[in-house]
């Protein structure tokens, strides 16, 4: 019998499709190394649809998707341990959830002898057909396996045609909110938890009414902050349950006190007889059910960020285009010697940023120094959220109103992900960043986008902020230098004339990088320095 070919470091086309190789800690998959990016309404895909395959997932991330594909893998060979030692993410609730969906199918498939002579079970093939089919789901598959006819798409449409996003917390854990799992606790006080206590434990899971307070900034009230009475046993599962994903350890959360660990509180749900794993209705009840019991035992996930204004809404996407324009990007050897004709240096070639590697962090960075002195007095106009229509090439706004801040503000503390997570959210910026990684015959160079995003923004009428209780008429937004502009004025407007009154030190033509100080405040304008690293202790006095 012939050997198998032998692993060769940085040449995954001599392995087997599907198959982990420890050697060179890569996978072969059937689209080699161009990811399939499917199309919804004209436009790429980069979430998950509801009810598909892939629900949640990242898929225009190829690191997402060798997630998926390493989980499955591990679960089809009960290698599960040692996955999670050589990549902890796929432990990730939305990851875990699309390769147990891709082992259940292919399981269906391979017992139909048809399918398994055709090898059309393999999992990896049935995941590259998720990529391709946004609208593809588990019942879809399923019933085409058995030989019915395929769902309507009607059906298994979702509600709604706004884009998934995911949410903004660091480590972008998907909470599953429509699956009734998020950071609202909405039974009413002195209702009784929807887990019940096996040990008839008082339901009382606050210590009393020495409760601290603090300021809401978004809100301007004073919210209590409780202190908790329980807390989790150590390797309580909090993850949310998953559609089509049994998992019996979702009926029990084991609590402890605080003071006295060894008193134990284990919940458990009330309707586990019967327990339908493919029923939205009965996954989102038991999801509500978890998430009471984490809400009251640990508090809040996290407060609620500030409403992004229409300034910070302009600078994202002067970063974003600065980022798209010019990219700053290491090289692997490989990569270089293929790029050997753009090279200026041995070490670094200037590429341009695309939405799979847009270094968010220096785009959230140049953000706050921007606006590290800048007061954004109270009736200053919100962001609008929107989505780009690719038939009028214009944005359809969430809302008609333009609201205005209730509460003044100074500086900014946006991070990473609140960036990435709010880019899909204004319909300009998704439409650059989804151009950025369209296949090269649909994709439109950056000036003809910006051509298209500026028309646009000509037809769209000045915004006029509804105006809030107590909030003054003569509003301004100004830096601490005294410099100001009208609240009326958007926010734009104010940009441009901030650039013409200073004086740009920096080339157009120079890279995204972080900025070393705030040119705000050094020169008068908004953003002139593209998205290196600046250091908020060398700001200008």
């Amino acid at each position: 019998m012939p050997e198998a070919p032998r692993c060769r470091p940085g040449e995954i086309t001599n392995h087997t499709s599907g198959h982990y190789c420890d050697i060179c800690n890569r996978m072969k998959m059937p689209w080699e190394g161009f990811l399939p990016i499917a199309r919804y309404q004209g436009l790429p895909v980069s979430i998950g649809r509801p009810g598909t395959i892939l629900q949640a997932v990242q898929v225009d991330s190829p690191r997402e998707i060798g997630m998926v594909a390493f989980a499955t893998w591990a679960i089809n060979n009960n290698q599960w341990d040692k996955a999670v030692q050589i990549d902890s993410g796929i432990e990730r609730g939305r990851v875990k959830a699309a390769a147990h969906a891709l082992t259940d199918i292919s399981y269906m498939a391979t017992q139909k002898p048809k399918w398994r002579k055709a090898n059309l079970g393999n999992w990896w093939n049935i995941l590259h057909e998720a990529l391709l089919d946004p609208e593809l789901t588990m019942a879809d598959y399923k019933a085409r396996i058995r030989g019915e006819a395929a769902l309507t798409r009607s059906k298994t449409k979702s509600k709604s045609s706004r884009p998934i996003v995911l949410p903004d917390v660091e480590d972008q854990e998907q909470r599953n909110e429509n699956l009734g799992y998020d950071d609202i606790d909405n039974i009413p006080e002195g209702k009784k938890l929807l887990f019940f206590s096996r040990d008839r434990t008082d339901d009382n899971d606050l210590e009393g009414d020495d409760d601290e307070e603090y300021e809401d900034g978004a809100l301007g009230s004073k919210i209590k902050l409780e202190k908790f009475r329980w807390q989790f046993a150590p390797g309580q599962d909090l993850e949310p349950a998953y559609l089509a994903s049994p998992d019996t350890s979702k009926f029990f959360m084991v609590r402890q006190l605080r003071k006295d660990p060894n008193k134990i509180d284990v919940r458990e749900y009330p309707h586990i007889a019967g327990f339908d794993w493919n029923d939205k209705e009965a996954v989102k009840g038991l999801n509500r059910g978890r998430n009471q019991i984490i809400l009251r035992t640990n508090g809040p996930k996290a407060p609620a960020r500030l409403a992004w204004s229409q300034m910070e809404r302009d600078l994202l996407r002067y970063q974003v285009i600065k980022g798209l324009k010019h990219g700053v990007s290491p090289l692997t050897l490989a990569e270089a010697y293929s790029a050997l004709s753009y090279i200026k240096s041995p070490l670094t070639v200037q590429l341009q940023y695309t939405k799979n590697n847009m270094p968010w962090d220096q785009v959230a960075h140049n953000i706050n120094v921007d606006l590290e002195k800048v007061t954004q007095r109270q009736g200053s106009a919100l962001a609008r959220p929107s989505k780009w229509n690719p038939k009028t090439k214009q944005q359809d706004f969430h809302t008609k109103r333009h609201l205005k801040m209730q509460k003044g503000r100074t500086g900014s503390e946006r991070n990473a992900t609140g960036c990435m997570n709010q880019s899909n959210k204004f319909g300009d910026i998704d439409a650059l960043l989804r151009n950025s990684v369209e296949q090269p015959n649909r994709r439109k160079t950056l000036n003809e986008m910006l051509k298209i995003i500026h028309d646009a923004d000509h037809l769209l009428p000045l915004p006029k902020a509804i105006s809030a209780p107590c909030v003054a008429q003569d509003d301004e937004m100004q830096t601490e230098d005294g410099r100001g502009s009208s609240g009326d004025e958007t926010s734009s407007t104010q940009s441009d004339r901030m650039q013409r009154d200073g004086v740009d030190d920096y080339s157009d033509d120079e890279p995204l990088m972080k900025r070393r100080k705030s040119v705000l405040v050094a020169n008068n304008l908004l953003g002139s320095e593209p998205p290196m690293t600046r250091r908020k202790s060398e700001n200008v006095q």
